[in-house]
């Protein structure tokens, strides 16, 4: 018989791992709003794989056609919301992605604002909907919903001068994983 509390484990606990121990770890941006095509670039040997609902075809609404079809290739699915409010961060991580890349924050206390979403509490301010796929519908009992902290990628864009300056204080907040930096907006 199964555990009926399993601990939560997988591709995003991995690539988190792999990140932070400062491995090489390759990816692309994901435009399209195209579930084969995700699929595909899914197979092709990325470790992770960014879902832009920022800057690319796909919507909200498309989001879990192309979590799922990431989700059954070897890489890790992230998304980089519209912008870095609690619920559209919410609603990524809940669909079931294994990080998010927050865009335009230009100081640490945006950034702490904006990790603090991608935590459960004690250690953030997500919702807790044991429901949802993130939670693998239901079978993450409350208990070890904190586990599940461990497992998500925090990734910060630096797109502006202010973040520039305010770079080594954003890297410092707890829950920033990475900075990407666009190089396109500075």
């Amino acid at each position: 018989m199964s555990d009926p509390h399993p601990t939560p484990t997988g591709r995003g606990t991995e690539l988190r791992r792999r990140t932070l121990a400062g491995e090489l770890v390759l990816g692309a941006f994901l435009d399209l709003a195209s579930p084969i095509g995700a699929e595909t670039c899914g197979r092709a040997g990325f470790d992770w794989l960014i879902i832009d609902l920022e800057h690319g075809a796909a919507t909200e609404a498309d989001l879990l056609a192309l979590l799922l079809a990431v989700e059954g290739t070897p890489a890790t699915a992230l998304v980089r919301p519209q912008s870095g409010e609690r619920l559209r961060i919410g609603r990524a991580l809940d669909l079931g992605a294994a990080g998010i890349m927050v865009p335009r924050l230009d100081t640490a206390e945006q950034a702490r604002e904006a990790v603090s979403f991608l935590r459960y509490p004690p250690g953030g301010a997500r919702g807790v909907a044991l429901r949802t796929r993130a939670l693998q519908l239901g079978s993450i009992a409350h208990a070890d919903v904190r586990h599940m902290n461990e497992s998500i990628l925090g990734i910060v864009q630096i797109e502006s001068e202010a973040a520039v300056d305010e770079a080594d204080a954003i890297a410092a907040t707890d829950g920033v994983d990475v900075l990407f930096v666009g190089p396109a907006d500075l």
